[in-house]
């Protein structure tokens, strides 16, 4: 069974080790880039934890934290940014990270505007958030794409929701 909970502090070493194990797989494919969550120190995964303009879940299955999910309200009351996002491998693939981010979006129907950034050569990764309503930025003041360095590009994605539906609008 699949459990989908608010964190709390003494979760944080279980979701540190496999936030740091999930992104260093991406250290090992694109060399070592500031931005990679593998760099957080368990400290930090607490602040987040606990940030008052944050949430941060615990994706349990069986009784087991297998990954979790974390975003923030940036800029405006009506919009969150997705800043982790990772479920360890063995869970990958199963439509569980499909459920996580529906219940994120649940828990905050206020919400229009979804930010959420990954790694673009990683396809599996864009697919993903555009099965689920995202699309690849397009408007002014942002740059939808960022070279961290050569072979690996950060794209921007958004999703906006009708706040009157609840629907995403197109």
């Amino acid at each position: 069974m699949i459990i989908i909970r608010k964190a709390e502090i003494n979760d944080a070493n279980a979701l540190w080790r496999i936030q740091t194990e999930v992104f260093q797989k991406y250290m090992v494919k694109y060399g070592d880039f500031q931005r990679n969550p593998a760099h957080m120190t368990l400290d930090r995964l607490k602040f987040n934890i606990n940030y008052p303009y944050g949430q941060y879940y615990v994706i349990e299955k069986d009784g087991q934290i297998i990954g979790g999910i974390f975003a923030v309200v940036i800029d405006a009351e009506d919009t969150m940014n997705i800043a982790q996002f990772y479920l360890a491998g063995p869970f990958q693939k199963q439509g569980i990270g499909s459920k996580a981010l529906q219940f994120l979006f649940a828990q905050n129907p206020q919400i229009k505007n979804w930010y959420v950034d990954t790694i673009y050569e990683e396809k599996q990764n864009v697919a993903f958030y555009l099965k689920h309503g995202f699309k690849i930025i397009d408007e002014e003041g942002y740059e939808a794409f960022e070279e961290e360095h050569e072979g690996l590009t950060f794209v921007i994605l958004k999703k906006t929701v009708n706040n009157e539906t609840n629907k995403q609008t197109f």
